[in-house]
């Protein structure tokens, strides 16, 4: 079951600060009952959210008046999915998986945890999904990142175009409470004046890909992207 996180119905005199105040934050959808328990998102600073996952929280590069966001629960994982709140449409997503079975934020005390993160960033109508495994020491209250083990990216969905020139850069110093990653690259598409739909050459002009002639009719669509992954325990 999908459910809404909402606040309150307001009074009539407190309505239209109340509603003002609703415009500017993230609505929050789950999928089970108490799987996360987090009152509407407010951005941190004009273009930055931070979304809560299990252990950790991701910094998302949107304001929430901007977008809404929707949580998946599966067994291994926690999901946020952010639409855009004018056209509903996936633009990101963040992932959190566990690799031991049933060590999860209530039991994370067991000192030397590892975790998976990943994001898929959404380049109409390719994706570019990046993904980093994480050792985490946790006693108590207290957790920080020990270790990187791996960041690496690759094409988030079955389209067809592949990636070039892409550079997974981590430069932290460990230990740390936040972490960073930085993805570049360019999404490539081989495609020609008898394709239509998405991968045709007038789409991929329209989401902003430059279109470039190469041999036997054949025409390649690129575009570049640079972004960061921003994570942290608290």
């Amino acid at each position: 079951m999908i459910f809404l996180i909402s606040l309150g119905t307001p009074s009539n005199v407190e309505a239209n600060s109340f509603n003002e105040l609703k415009e500017n934050k993230a609505r929050v959808q789950i999928t089970k009952e108490k799987i996360i328990e987090n009152e509407d998102y407010l951005s941190t600073s004009e273009d930055i959210t931070d979304i809560k996952l299990d252990l950790l929280n991701v910094q998302v590069p949107y304001n929430a008046k901007d977008i809404d966001v929707k949580y998946i629960e599966k067994d291994d994982s926690v999901t946020a999915v952010i639409l855009d709140k004018k056209t509903s449409e996936e633009i990101d997503r963040y992932t959190e998986q566990f690799e031991d079975e049933g060590i999860r934020n209530s039991a994370a005390n067991n000192n030397l945890i590892w975790r998976t993160l990943f994001r898929t960033k959404t380049y109409k109508p390719a994706a570019v999904e990046v993904g980093v495994r994480v050792q985490i020491w946790s006693s108590g209250s207290f957790r920080q990142f020990n270790k990187i083990q791996d960041a690496w990216q690759r094409p988030g969905n079955s389209g067809k175009y592949t990636l070039k020139s892409t550079r997974t850069f981590n430069n932290n110093k460990l230990p740390a409470t936040k972490i960073s990653i930085n993805a570049s690259g360019i999404i490539e598409v081989a495609t020609n004046e008898n394709i239509t739909g998405t991968w045709s050459i007038s789409s991929l002009k329209k989401y902003g890909f430059s279109i470039s002639a190469g041999s036997k009719k054949t025409y390649y669509a690129r575009k570049h992207y640079n972004n960061d992954f921003i994570f942290s325990l608290y």
